[in-house]
């Protein structure tokens, strides 16, 4: 009942504003509340019958439970009454011992006769009650059987239950080898589906191109008068757009203790669309729809969306990590600045944005903090309030870049203007620092440790400036030094890869802290690589301590 209730609301609200914006008139606001009203009261009678069928169950139950104590006792008063029955009098003559005072009035004559008899009567076999022992602990064996059986089974059955809860937590990665496949369609067709796409909150945050191909892909079904297209708590992965046709919702209730379909909602025609949510997991269908006309759909299956999806987003991040290693600030371009996991992060924050023909980008004067690459179409720029342009940009070109510099007051130099519909790749300078830190850092960087990587075979640790110091008048760059240049003062510590060294500048009088490494250890354990690795690291990094 739960999941046909959210459908049944779900209905009832779709497609309709939260802020009730489309209720222009006040005749389409008295039928919009008489609708909600009428929504409202079947809600209320469904919650409620379906309390009452909990009322009706509970007292069902507490019935049951009565009866069943009532038997039970019954069970126990028959089950003592055999026993007595059946237990031998000499067991039930010793189960009502006699009080002292009877035993002392005793004849004892008559004490020594029972102890006589009673001689006798151990003396010979106990029949009735070996019997009864032995009835006892058949029942028992029997019990023991039934429980370890009943074990065993709650054993299997719930290594069943796992087995098939591991199944259904497999993820289907078919999608990952899709191969795109066309459908012919009309003009009239393409822009039925474009325009259901955009109407539809899955394939809002894809743009024009990437919808086209979507478009590509969907292939026609059919379905005739009366044919169920989706049914209730079955699973599906399929799409719909509908062509032609109509088609009417039904959810199951539970009205007076019998389950019912209801129709709920308004009936689909040709436009609308359903089904979205099989495209993104194996779940349920919340409701049954069942065509009243012959219907003519276009159909994605979950698949090829995820196929597509993904080719999508890899192309988009090619394109992205493409016009990135282009962009030159100042003298550099980031593919010299930049190694290939930083621009992999940048390429990550990058978005991209489009502008409507003769929309200002930006205009002169203004602060701005956003850097932008044309991927299609014409930007004309401005400059001094002029009537004419001074440059024009087309794809693969770019603008604002120094909009990154921190050292940049941020302040545009000049106006750029779509000329015509552009799509831009976008990247905000809060962006790029959070994920890389300072532009104007990373360039010196660079450019220091490309340097180094350049000079003679004799350098041994890079030295970066202070730059925590509020005088940078000094020099910002590396120092470099000979090992004769370097006093060796004692051992800082020793590992099991070297052994670091407390160095003393022979000139300046610096302190360092030198690690040393024997080339017999770095190739018997077959660690170059990372010893490189390390190197370059240590020389990429700009810190006033390295």
């Amino acid at each position: 009942m739960g999941v046909a209730l959210v459908e049944f609301l779900d209905q009832a609200v779709a497609h309709k504003p939260l802020d009730a914006s489309d209720c222009t008139t006040l005749e389409f606001a008295k039928r919009e509340l008489s609708r909600l009203r009428r929504v409202t009261a079947k809600v209320v009678k469904v919650l409620r019958d379906a309390d009452n069928a909990v009322k009706q169950h509970a007292e069902h139950q507490n019935g049951f439970m009565k009866e069943n104590s009532v038997l039970n006792g019954q069970a126990k008063a028959n089950k003592a009454d055999l026993l007595e029955k059946y237990r031998p009098k000499s067991t039930r003559s010793r189960s009502a011992p006699a009080s002292n005072t009877d035993r002392d009035q005793k004849n004892p004559q008559e004490d020594e006769a029972g102890r006589r008899d009673s001689k006798a009567s151990s003396s010979t076999p106990m029949t009735g009650c070996s019997q009864s022992t032995e009835k006892r602990n058949h029942v028992k064996g029997r019990s023991k059987s039934r429980t370890k059986s009943r074990s065993k089974s709650k054993a299997r059955n719930k290594k069943k239950k796992s087995n098939k809860k591991r199944k259904n937590l497999s993820v289907d990665l078919s999608y990952q080898k899709y191969i795109k496949q066309t459908y012919d369609k009309s003009p009239e067709d393409r822009d039925l589906i474009k325009s259901a796409l955009k109407n539809n909150q899955l394939f809002e945050n894809f743009r024009d191109a990437q919808l086209e191909e979507f478009v590509d892909v969907f292939s026609p079904e059919s379905f005739e008068e009366g044919s169920t297209v989706v049914r209730q708590a079955t699973h599906g992965n399929t799409f719909y757009i509908v062509k032609s046709g109509t088609l009417k919702i039904y959810v199951d209730t539970i009205i007076d203790g019998r389950k019912m379909e209801t129709q709920v909602g308004e009936p689909y025609g040709s436009g609308s669309a359903f089904g979205e949510l099989a495209l993104l997991y194996d779940s349920p269908r919340v409701a049954t729809i069942r065509a009243s006309e012959a219907c003519v759909f276009w159909v994605i299956d979950r698949t090829a969306f995820k196929g597509l999806q993904l080719q999508l987003k890899q192309a988009d991040h090619n394109i992205k990590l493409e016009h990135l290693k282009r962009v030159k600030v100042g003298n550099q371009m980031f593919a010299d600045v930049l190694d290939d996991d930083q621009l992999e992060r940048m390429a990550l924050a990058t978005q991209f944005e489009n502008f409507k023909d003769g929309k200002a980008i930006f205009k002169e004067g203004e602060i701005g903090s956003n850097f932008y690459m044309i991927v299609t179409g014409q930007v004309d720029v401005y400059k001094d309030g002029g009537d004419y342009p001074i440059n024009h940009l087309g794809p693969d070109t770019y603008f604002g870049e120094r909009a990154l510099l921190q050292s940049d007051g941020g302040c545009r130099t000049a106006t750029c203007v779509a000329k015509t519909d552009v799509e831009c790749l976008t990247l905000s300078r809060e962006d790029f620092t959070d994920l890389l830190g300072s532009l104007d850092e990373i360039m010196v960087g660079r450019r220091q440790s490309l340097s180094l990587r350049q000079s003679s075979g004799d350098l041994i640790a890079p030295k970066a400036a202070d730059l925590l110091s509020d005088d940078l008048g000094g020099d910002q760059g590396f120092t470099s030094y000979t090992l004769d240049g370097l006093k060796i003062k004692g051992v800082l510590g020793e590992g099991a890869f070297g052994r670091v060294h407390l160095a003393k500048g022979r000139q300046d009088g610096r302190l360092y802290a030198l690690k040393a490494q024997g080339k017999h250890h770095i190739a018997t354990n077959g660690s170059q690589t990372k010893v490189i690795s390390e190197f370059g690291i240590m020389t990429d990094l700009n810190h006033p301590l390295i």
